[in-house]
């Protein structure tokens, strides 16, 4: 399992809350598993090409790229997903700083709110929490 697989997300807050996804039954990640908006990178995009595009595509939420920031390290982990080989894959994160519209729900994916403080009541794709801490503490510097 050497090849890594390159993908990009978004951290979004509202007051205490932090924007999760979960995937329905026609993703390829389990069902029931929560992550950030994120995804692959498409071939000749960057990572944070990736992240607005992944945004919108997950959530209906328009992002800008002079609106993110980059969190300072760079996430793996191995997941496992449905009909596919287990894979390594890297996370590159960004803050989000402002965002357009309301979440909405894809075929693939249902945005939910959630509090900070109960992260630990969800089943989190690897890394998540660690990321979503992060970020609060990028966002408390700023």
């Amino acid at each position: 399992m050497s090849k890594i697989t390159k993908t990009a997300g978004v951290v979004i807050f509202k007051d205490n809350l932090v924007l999760l996804v979960s995937h329905t039954k026609k993703a390829k990640h389990k069902t029931g598993v929560y992550g950030i908006p994120a995804g692959r990178l498409d071939p000749g995009e960057n990572e944070i090409e990736t992240a607005i595009r992944e945004t919108y595509d997950e959530t209906c939420l328009k992002v800008k790229k002079e609106n993110l920031l980059p969190l300072p390290n760079l996430y793996k982990a191995v997941i496992e997903r449905k009909n596919e080989p287990t894979r390594l894959f890297s996370l590159q994160a960004y803050l989000c700083l402002s965002y357009e519209g309301d979440p909405k729900n894809t075929e693939e994916n249902i945005p939910k709110w959630v509090k900070v403080d109960n992260l630990d009541k969800y089943n989190l794709l690897p890394n998540i929490k660690q990321v979503i801490l992060d970020a609060l503490e990028l966002s408390s510097n700023l």
